[in-house]
């Protein structure tokens, strides 16, 4: 049933929402075409083939929809089916059953995927295979009473499905194996509380197909599954380590997803993998500014979260072997900015927000040092970690701008707004009268959103006018 309600979320986010997509395109096209055919730049045919190949697209998106839901039903009951009577059911007839549905599903999207009227068809039955696949690994484990290591089942699942998305070029199958491989690495991580690295080889593969089939989109899902085995792999470090520092931690995740900014930073400066570049920023940009945002609070520097209804301390001398991680971290982190500079300056590409940023990162790091050494009281650290934050805000906004990146720009936007109602309620909460204290919020919330949804509009309208986006 969990698988299903998975898949649901996948056919709202592959079937409804590129749906979606397709229709503001389609109605984008309706606008633009004959501008282009009276400016000469298309012909009144070639006009007409466009909008037809993008009509049809969309009568497709809603048929595949509609057989993805149908398969999700059709598996549904034949789970429902195989429960219910699976005592009484003989062992060689419930093999036949589980073998022959599952490669019959195979054996249809395959004939779907030859003909070209029936092609709409052979996503969905490719992922009825896949549920099918699925269910039999767990029955067959069932029925002959298999006692091994439970993940590696959900692991066999992802890789079939991973194998079937490369075989057939099946995207929807292809983020199914990525969603099988974060609940593989769920299990491993919770289950059985350990540092699953192991999970990297296997998104290492799934990158590889991607790349291999050109599908730039699905980079985008890869990302985001990483960004949740690095929480995972998080909570599981503070659960093994006894002597861990979580202020620290926070900072080593920072630097991580700095050292992941620069190489998407390198990546720009290639034309060949400046999209993975910018893919890789808008990933790991809100990552780090999540990080960074913990460590502008006070209360986190000082150790006074509440764990388990009482405060626990959060920041106990940093032992030797956590010094080392992070001095290893900033070797990197410095080594990739000193050849970014280097490339930068050969290729003649330099600009002054580079200089900038590494002023910014130079700050930022400095602060981190400081942090370590528990010099001075930790609202002060924290009144240095803010300043640094908002400096390289506003760096973000003036790089996304910069480089032509709106997302970069919002993400930014994004985190101003939340830290200054932050500081808000942590400065003024005890200052005020509770009455005085929201009705200066409000006029402040409703000033700061005018005020910053007018610099984000003209920056982002900017971006577009570079771009030659029509607004």
């Amino acid at each position: 049933m969990m698988m299903i309600m998975v898949v649901i979320v996948l056919v709202i986010l592959v079937g409804g929402g590129g749906f979606l997509g397709r229709q503001r395109f389609a109605a984008q096209l309706k606008k633009e075409i004959p501008k282009w055919i009276e400016k000469g730049w298309v012909e009144q045919s070639g006009g007409d083939k466009i909008l037809a190949s993008v009509a049809g697209g969309r009568k497709h998106a809603i048929s595949t929809a509609f057989a993805i839901l149908g398969v999700i039903l059709f598996g549904s009951g034949v789970i429902t089916f195989m429960a219910s009577n699976w005592n009484e059911i003989p062992k060689l007839i419930k093999l036949v059953i589980l073998f022959s549905s599952m490669w019959a599903a195979f054996t249809g999207a395959l004939w779907c995927h030859l003909r070209e009227a029936y092609m709409w068809l052979s996503e969905a039955m490719l992922l009825l295979g896949v549920i099918l696949f699925g269910v039999n690994i767990m029955l067959i484990a069932q029925i002959y009473h298999i006692d091994s290591h439970y993940p590696n089942g959900v692991l066999v699942w992802g890789l079939g499905a991973l194998f079937v998305a490369w075989l057939m070029e099946s995207k929807p199958v292809f983020i199914v194996s990525i969603l099988l491989t974060l609940l593989w690495t769920a299990m491993e991580s919770f289950g059985f509380l350990m540092f699953h690295w192991q999970f990297l080889l296997v998104w290492g593969i799934q990158l590889f197909v991607s790349i291999r089939c050109d599908w730039r989109g699905m980079i985008r899902f890869l990302a985001l599954s990483f960004l949740i085995w690095s929480a995972f792999s998080f909570f599981t470090i503070i659960e093994l380590s006894s002597t861990l520092n979580m202020v620290y931690l926070v900072q080593d995740y920072f630097i991580f997803y700095l050292i992941l900014f620069l190489l998407g930073m390198h990546l720009r400066l290639n034309p060949v993998t400046v999209s993975y570049g910018e893919m890789m920023q808008k990933s790991v940009a809100i990552a780090a500014l999540a990080c960074s945002y913990i460590l502008t609070f006070p209360d986190f520097l000082e150790g006074k979260i509440r764990v388990s209804g009482s405060y626990s301390s959060l920041r106990p001398p940093a032992d030797n072997l956590w010094l080392w991680i992070m001095g290893g971290l900033l070797l990197v982190l410095i080594s990739l900015a000193l050849w970014h500079r280097k490339r930068t300056l050969q290729q003649n590409t330099r600009q002054a927000y580079h200089v900038w940023g590494l002023g910014v990162l130079g700050a930022m790091l400095l602060v981190m040092l400081v942090n370590m050494t528990q010099w001075g009281e930790a609202a002060l650290i924290a009144v240095m970690f803010n300043i640094v934050y908002f400096i390289m805000l506003i760096w973000l906004m003036f790089f996304g701008m910069r480089t032509e990146n709106r997302p970069l720009v919002n993400m930014a936007f994004l985190f101003f707004a939340i830290t200054l109602l932050s500081r808000y309620f942590d400065t003024f909460w005890k200052l005020l009268d509770r009455s005085l204290f929201f009705m200066v919020g409000g006029v402040l919330l409703i000033a700061l959103g005018i005020i910053l949804e007018k610099k984000r509009r003209k920056l982002v309208a900017g971006i577009d006018h570079k771009q030659g986006v029509p607004s």
